[in-house]
């Protein structure tokens, strides 16, 4: 299978070079439905990092430090 763009004319395979055997197939665009207000996502990741990092402070902060 080859793909070719849209706006692309081919008469002929680029393959076997017979031409009429070129024709497209319209395939729909993948969209992605987004049901959370702009930037939610990155708020959420960046409060869970934040909170990690508190996390793991603390308990390298409460750890005695043996060299």
């Amino acid at each position: 299978m080859t793909v070719h763009g849209m706006s692309e004319d081919q008469d002929h395979c680029e393959i076997c070079y017979e031409s009429n055997c070129v024709f497209r197939i319209p395939q729909m665009p993948s969209v992605k439905v987004v049901k959370e207000e702009a930037g939610q996502i990155v708020r959420e990741f960046i409060e869970e990092s934040r909170n990690d990092l508190k996390r793991d402070k603390d308990k390298l902060t409460s750890e005695e430090y043996k060299p």
